[in-house]
């Protein structure tokens, strides 16, 4: 078993073995080597799908109080070069240094920022959002909290095609800004990019600092997570797993680049999605909240910001079960068994990660399933095996 320490960077190689490579603090016990086996199904589930086509590859993850005791990497990270499914000259096999698009986990870090400068004293949740921004008080926006924004309670709709419009990544954030509500804030769940959008660029005028700054100096860099970020380096581009050839816009086989076609528009960085990561800078940031906001003697987030995240915020909206960021008792990927101590999030790209904070356990899965296409089979019921399949094994 392998203890998340204070600067875990954690490697496998195509025969499966794990290798260190860089330093990280390690624990093994005879009973959790005996229980290796335990998490073979895990394997079976991630071949088959693999086999399926559902994804061409990825990584799982799985810690139990702060030890990893399953982490692998299956399939390809990279195998086509376009839609058609042309193989590349040399497919690249996945690792677990490969770097995820992680797409919409990038909401969990943008409410993170904006717990953050609620800790300060520079913004409360109850506020109206046009008191820190003023060109977000008309077209029936003057009732929506930053509450309503991290809850996807604010009545804004899920989303617009930026894309579309032309000009500098600042005239689209306006339209965005500009966004005219569809339901009354507070009365309706409405998953919604716009309202994260919002609350990335809440983030930037508040602090001074353009969001993926504030993230890195609040959270990335304390948490030690070297190999996360928006619009990474060209340095990174042999780690990056592609995800798809696009033809609207028309960006071919996107590569290095975020693939959400508004972040894409927004100049790569945004709250809604835009960060690239590796199951073990994910890893730092899962357990960062299932220690109550800590991490290596470094803290993030007061323990009372850790659980007003997790706390039902949606309480008055039937069937609709959302802290602030994190989405809460899900079964169709949090396990059948969630008790309402579980927490998660989704990606459109293929990512997942699930907390249970009751057990002290943590679920991360990361693909690239939109690789060369969309069109594929669905990845929902891959997530929702690996879920059972661990909660089976942890109990």
């Amino acid at each position: 078993m392998l203890l998340l320490g204070v600067a875990m960077t954690i490697g496998v190689s195509v025969k499966g073995e794990i290798s260190i490579l860089t330093s990280i603090m390690i624990r093994q016990t005879e009973e959790m080597e005996m229980k290796r086996n335990e998490w073979n199904e895990i394997d079976g589930i991630m071949q088959q799908a693999v086999e399926k086509g559902v994804i061409p590859g990825g990584v799982v993850l799985v810690a139990r109080n702060g030890m990893i005791a399953k982490v692998r990497a299956y399939g390809w990270a990279a195998r086509y070069r376009d839609a058609r499914k042309t193989p590349l000259t040399q497919a690249v096999q996945a690792t677990t240094n490969t770097v995820y698009d992680v797409a919409s986990l990038t909401k969990l870090f943008t409410a993170t920022a904006v717990m953050r400068l609620v800790e300060q004293g520079r913004i409360s949740l109850d506020d109206p959002v046009g008191r820190y921004l003023s060109d977000f008080t008309s077209e029936g926006k003057e009732s929506i909290t930053v509450r309503y924004l991290l809850s996807h309670t604010s009545g804004l709709p899920a989303n617009l095609p930026l894309f579309q419009n032309s000009g500098l990544p600042e005239k689209r954030m306006r339209v965005a800004m500009g966004t005219k509500p569809v339901a009354t804030p507070g009365t309706l769940y409405i998953y919604s990019d716009i309202g994260y959008m919002v609350l990335g660029e809440l983030v930037h005028r508040v602090s001074g600092k353009y969001l993926d700054q504030f993230m890195q100096e609040k959270i990335l860099l304390p948490l030690s997570m070297s190999s996360t970020g928006f619009r990474p380096p060209d340095t990174w581009k042999a780690r990056i797993a592609p995800t798809e050839e696009q033809i609207v816009p028309s960006r071919g086989l996107v590569w290095g680049e975020v693939h959400d076609e508004n972040a894409w528009a927004l100049g790569g960085v945004a709250g809604h999605a835009g960060l690239f990561s590796t199951v073990g800078d994910l890893a730092r940031f899962g357990q960062m909240f299932l220690n109550e906001g800590s991490l290596g003697g470094v803290r993030v987030l007061h323990p009372s910001s850790v659980r007003e995240m997790f706390r039902l915020q949606t309480s008055t909206i039937p069937h609709v079960n959302r802290g602030l960021g994190w989405e809460l008792h899900q079964p169709g990927y949090m396990g059948e068994h969630t008790d309402g101590k579980r927490a998660g999030h989704t990606g459109f790209t293929g990512t997942s990660i699930v907390l249970d904070r009751e057990d002290g356990w943590m679920l991360i899965l990361l693909t690239n399933r939109v690789h060369p296409t969309r069109e594929g089979p669905a990845i929902a019921i891959v997530r929702k095996r690996l879920a059972n399949a661990v909660e089976k094994t942890i109990q």
